[in-house]
């Protein structure tokens, strides 16, 4: 692993890809679509005590037209939490609203030992459910985990981490506690690796991102064959769940990406993303990681996919079965991506996450590209 690299994946969050081997670069096939060269604007939060920065931005505006934004507070090397901000003017401005889930020490039992290290809580997705019951209509996922010290990308146990999900009201008010969607502990909703013989080797979820449609939420997630999340990249994947009961039980719909998508655009894997809808379509966010040559190995900003069938999990293709781009966003910083978007966010438009190491102490930051969702086939 060379030096440049390790140090990326040292920070936390970064899922930095990277193998031994040499690998011939494959041709990016949407090398040519449009990307942004413009200079983002970086999102401030009002009010909110900013320590190693703010990432996974989860951007949801109810039906009165104010805008709420959770997001991992990151303080390195030990806490990652979830935050809450509220915009009431299309995210012209953000305020800090309070602490949603609080990364903090403790212990872990392994092998008979107690291990020291920390519980994080971090990229978190805010849902508006419309046609839930009022007290319901608001969900929140999130990834809990363990990490142990001294704090290094191997030291974290997502094997026996879960997804989470809470609901309330209103994203200010009290939440209900954690009901565990998917995870190994015996009170979960899901055990993923039960739930269809093509994802017997997966032993991590992270990264959920969430959208009502048709009255159903949609549940998207990564998952791997690690405990650490980290390698066995040709087994990591996207995943489509679905439920019909407002959260209470879930369903695997298909697998949407894999290790083989991302090969022909150059990448390893397709990472973090996010349901999105514009102009009544859906769109896959996804980020690309893991280039095969190249400075930037960690995240690579966005590509936007689209669905052809959102309750089969079917997504647009070419004649090749290789998905089809229909918008590229590429960082503007050292590497970047798990982008989010709301019609309603016509301010900032496309929120996206990036990290710069000559942002020290902060250097996990979120911009305001001022794009939205543009086909540009």
């Amino acid at each position: 692993m060379n030096t440049r690299f390790k140090r990326t994946c040292c920070l936390l969050v970064i899922v930095a890809l990277h193998t031994g081997c040499a690998v011939a670069k494959p041709k990016d096939k949407h090398e040519d679509l449009p990307s942004s060269g413009a200079e983002f604007d970086r999102l401030n939060i009002v009010g909110d005590t900013i320590k190693s920065g703010i990432f996974d931005v989860s951007l949801e505006y109810d039906d009165q037209g104010t805008g709420w934004l959770a997001y991992s507070w990151i303080q390195i090397p030990k806490f990652v939490e979830t935050h809450l901000a509220k915009s009431t003017d299309n995210g012209r401005t953000w305020n800090f609203v309070g602490i949603l889930e609080k990364s903090a020490p403790g212990t872990f039992e392994e092998y008979g030992k107690t291990v020291k290290g920390a519980w994080r809580e971090e990229t978190p997705c805010l849902l508006f459910d419309p046609t839930d019951v009022p007290a319901r209509r608001w969900k929140l996922f999130t990834n809990r985990y363990f990490v142990a010290e001294p704090y290094k990308p191997l030291d974290r146990r997502m094997s026996d981490g879960t997804i989470n999900m809470r609901t309330a009201h209103s994203p200010d008010a009290t939440w209900s506690a954690p009901v565990c969607i998917l995870g190994k502990i015996g009170d979960c909703l899901m055990d993923l690796s039960r739930a269809d013989p093509s994802l017997a080797n997966v032993r991590m979820t992270t990264e959920p991102g969430t959208i009502a449609a048709g009255g159903r939420i949609y549940l998207t997630v990564d998952a791997g064959s690690t405990d650490s999340g980290l390698g066995e990249w040709e087994n990591y994947r996207v995943v489509l769940l679905s439920s019909g009961d407002h959260g209470k039980s879930w369903q695997y719909v298909d697998t949407l990406l894999t290790a083989a998508d991302a090969k022909p655009f150059g990448y390893r894997v397709f990472t973090g993303t996010s349901l999105v809808r514009t102009n009544g379509q859906i769109y896959l966010f996804a980020t690309p990681s893991g280039a095969y040559e190249g400075k930037n190995q960690a995240h690579d900003g966005l590509m936007v996919m689209k669905f052809s069938d959102l309750a089969r999990g079917r997504l647009v293709r070419d004649k090749n079965g290789t998905p089809a781009v229909f918008m590229r966003m590429k960082p503007n910083r050292t590497n970047g991506g798990l982008a989010d978007f709301d019609e309603q966010n016509t301010h900032g438009g496309i929120l996206m996450p990036q990290m710069s190491l000559r942002n020290l102490p902060a250097v996990f930051q979120t911009f305001e590209t001022r794009r939205r969702v543009e086909e540009s086939r």
